[in-house]
């Protein structure tokens, strides 16, 4: 009857020596011979241990094991172990991540589950702010409306005698200004909504996405201290780049406008504009003699807008199938999740919850709903900002 065998290899990958691979760095080697000899005495009876690159020269059998063989192999399995975990960091997909449930399950998705797909089904949809980009005190798509407005009052200078120029000049130093946001809606106005809209009102919708490509890549968080372009969260990338690697199609679905989401998207994410989905204005298409096509944006936008059932209805309409991942950060991507649950293939939701104050913002998926009690209902992931995101801002 053949004995056993084991290579060095072998052994350094089980969670054993991988743990004792983790306390040589930490502790020497006094620890690491401690595990070494509690793993060497569990192998079943009568295992040979050979040198991965000489499996004819045995390092020790388990029948004669004594601690005194530990000095026999602890140089062999040491390097073998710590080569072996060094080239799983170096290899890790998620290094922004920290090691814990959220990025386990995540892992676990990519490396198990991923299999049980077609390659034609393997689609992620993501919300954008808030879920890949940083979205406060004020979303992308206000900061490049405010500054739209500030290039435009200082170009006319009639545009500075109304309101919204007003909050738009207070806002783009002091983002918290009670003077602006306790009056949001005084009058009877949306003042929001005309801060995003009125800007680009009569533009050329490709004029729209150089102006907003321009500022993000130029412009500055006042909090943050950071252009707006590098306000996108490592983690999240990493986990889309991961998808991409394993042949996912993905697709963004954002509640900002469609030329905010056209305007960064394809240099931060490498995608096409056929991935993405933003809220869309009405257009004028007129076809001048010599020159490019023109889309002018009209004022309004067009329903649905992407928010709960609208963002599943426009992905639907877009792509004609439903996701098996769905990523975003609030109750409003709960459409998505929910399409995501109805696939018959594995899947998976997750909701990103800001909850880090220290290295960004802290505030609830919604008010108005007991979110936690629809994550619970259908077991959707929930990563903790604070405790999943062991990097935030890209690299």
């Amino acid at each position: 009857m053949a004995l056993p065998v084991v290579s060095t290899a072998a052994v350094a990958k089980t969670d054993l020596f991988r743990g004792a691979a983790r306390s040589y760095r930490n502790d020497g080697p006094t620890r690491f011979k401690a595990i070494l000899h509690q793993g060497l005495s569990s192998l079943p009876p009568l295992t040979t241990v050979v040198l991965s690159s000489d499996k004819q020269r045995p390092l020790f059998c388990s029948k004669k094991y004594t601690m005194k063989f530990t000095a026999t192999l602890l140089p062999a399995l040491l390097a073998v172990t710590l080569s072996y975990t060094s080239c799983q960091e170096e290899t890790d997909p998620l290094p922004a991540w920290n090691d814990g449930p959220v990025k386990e399950q995540l892992l676990s998705f990519l490396n198990d589950s991923v299999d049980a797909i077609p390659v034609a089904d393997r689609i992620a949809v993501f919300d954008m702010d808030g879920t890949l980009v940083c979205e406060k005190p004020w979303g992308i798509e206000t900061m490049v409306s405010i500054y739209r407005l500030l290039e435009q009052g200082e170009k006319d200078r009639s545009v500075q005698n109304t309101m919204e120029y007003q909050y738009a000049k207070k806002l783009s130093v002091h983002p918290r200004d009670t003077s602006v946001l306790h009056h949001l809606y005084d009058n009877g106005q949306n003042y929001p909504y005309n801060l995003i809209m009125k800007p680009f009102d009569g533009a050329d919708c490709e004029e729209y996405v150089a102006f907003a490509r321009h500022c993000l890549n130029t412009q500055r968080h006042t909090e943050l201290n950071k252009v707006f372009s590098d306000l996108f969260y490592q983690p999240m990338l990493e986990f889309i780049e991961a998808l991409k690697q394993k042949q996912f199609q993905i697709y963004v679905v954002s509640a900002s406008m469609q030329g905010i989401v056209w305007s960064i998207c394809p240099q931060e994410l490498g995608l096409e504009r056929d991935h993405l989905i933003g809220i869309r204005h009405p257009k004028r298409v007129s076809f001048p003699a010599g020159g490019p096509v023109r889309y002018t944006v009209e004022p309004g936008m067009l329903s649905p807008t992407n928010n709960y059932e609208g963002k599943a209805l426009n992905f639907y309409d877009r792509i004609g199938k439903n996701p098996v991942v769905a990523v975003g950060n609030a109750y409003s991507d709960f459409g998505m999740f929910h399409m995501a649950e109805c696939s018959a293939y594995p899947h998976l939701s997750l909701l990103l919850h800001h909850d880090d104050a220290e290295r960004e913002y802290a505030y609830e998926p919604t008010h108005s709903v007991n979110w936690q009690d629809t994550m619970r209902h259908y077991n959707w992931l929930q990563a903790d900002f604070s405790k999943a995101f062991k990097k935030v801002w890209k690299e």
